[in-house]
């Protein structure tokens, strides 16, 4: 999308009204757009722009705030539908391809920003089987538990908190009780046990800093999955490492 005619052809366009349905319930809603001034408004990732009469509905995207900012939307307070687990009844599945296309829009976009800032700062690519060796964390984190406590291991940076934490965290590693967490270059968080990607990350020009260092304690991965790969990790570790 480039232009305000592509992103009118592209929404959900509610004129008068709309029929919704929450996820769960099988009898629709009337949603009636009311009280609107002409401008923008983003609730849970989803824009509602209203003009010229007409509510258009559509997942954040870097593309679609470009284009509410070049032709020089206000935001404005109202209420968006589409936001809170509902959907439009007779649009469903356009609805969900304009949700994949954002995420994958904004995935993208995310990647771009990350490896330019990493050019710009030296922050160079490592071996691909070494990387390979490391436990990467997935977009829905990683849940652990413990005698003691429960948590979620959450990626350090997302396209959410980007323009706060890239300074800090991208292209930085903490080590901690032999674990070592590092942002990668395209933005990615890794974990692992092992003393060459830690000198290969230094040779590589990442910087030593102060990010969360998790799986210290023992802690059990409640993936199956991702439990056996950093078991995995931990055995390599010990064997090259006997001393430890």
């Amino acid at each position: 999308m480039t232009c305000l005619e592509d992103l009118k052809e592209n929404a959900i366009a509610i004129h008068n009204s709309i029929q919704i349905v929450y996820f769960g319930l099988n009898s629709p809603s009337i949603f009636v757009p009311f009280d609107c001034t002409e401008g923008y408004n983003i609730t849970n990732k989803i824009v509602g722009l209203y003009t010229e009469n007409t509510l258009y509905v559509i997942p954040y995207s870097p593309s679609v705030m470009k284009i509410i900012e070049k032709n020089s939307f206000k935001k404005v307070n109202m209420y968006i539908p589409f936001t809170h687990d509902d959907y439009p009844l007779y649009e469903k599945e356009k609805w969900e391809r304009l949700v994949k296309s954002a995420k994958k829009e904004i995935k993208t976009d995310f990647t771009k920003k990350c490896i330019n800032y990493s050019n710009q700062k030296g922050y160079l690519p490592i071996n691909k089987f070494l990387l390979s060796n490391c436990l990467q964390i997935p977009e829905n984190g990683i849940k652990v538990t413990h005698p003691f406590y429960n948590i979620t291991i959450k990626e350090e940076l997302t396209y959410e908190n980007f323009d706060l934490n890239y300074n800090e965290k991208l292209g930085h590693f903490s080590i901690k009780n032999d674990v070592c967490i590092f942002i990668y270059r395209n933005g990615k968080t890794y974990i692992t046990k092992s003393k060459i990607i830690q000198k290969t990350l230094k040779e590589a020009g990442y910087i030593e800093g102060n990010l969360f260092v998790p799986l210290i304690n023992n802690e059990q991965i409640l993936d199956e999955r991702l439990q056996k790969k950093w078991n995995k990790i931990c055995q390599i570790y010990e064997k090259t490492n006997p001393e430890n």
